[in-house]
């Protein structure tokens, strides 16, 4: 299938407005491991797919040259992660209060602030239950933050 970007966008972003359920094509296709959303509540659901909805745009405004207007997106959806990440740490799901605490410095170090974004990473770094696959990941990113700053 040979998609334009606004049309992979549009195909993405309608795959995302609705939760996806464990055997949908997309999932296989695109090799996606569904995190479970059990114990979450619908508004939860709703601010993770708008703080998808807002990572895509961004990155596709940044593609398209509108640095300033991705960099909008991505400060709003990391506000959006945070809110995320804060309701997961009361609920003890590590896995995914991990995978929205790493999106949230992930999106203001393409907002960027920088130092939030290493900051959160330096956190994380701290945990002594992160996994180490995961440890080495935040790592590797928290060791590039630095020099793209420098490229500025």
């Amino acid at each position: 299938m040979n998609l334009s970007a606004s049309s992979a966008f549009l195909f993405i972003r309608e795959k995302i407005s609705s939760p996806l359920k464990t055997g949908d094509p997309f999932l296989s296709i695109y090799g996606v491991k569904m995190m479970s959303r059990k114990g979450l509540s619908e508004e939860f659901v709703r601010v993770e797919v708008e703080a998808s909805n807002l990572i895509l745009t961004a990155n596709l405004l940044k593609q398209s040259n509108r640095p300033g207007e991705a960099a909008e997106k991505f400060a709003r959806a990391a506000r959006l992660e945070e809110q995320l990440f804060h309701e997961l740490e009361t609920k003890k799901l590590l896995d995914k209060y991990l995978s929205h605490f790493f999106s949230a410095a992930s999106c203001w170090a393409q907002a960027g602030n920088i130092h939030q974004a290493l900051s959160m990473c330096n956190k994380l770094l701290e945990r002594p239950d992160l996994p180490s696959r995961f440890r080495q990941m935040v790592g590797n990113y928290t060791n590039l933050l630095p020099a793209v700053t420098s490229g500025l």
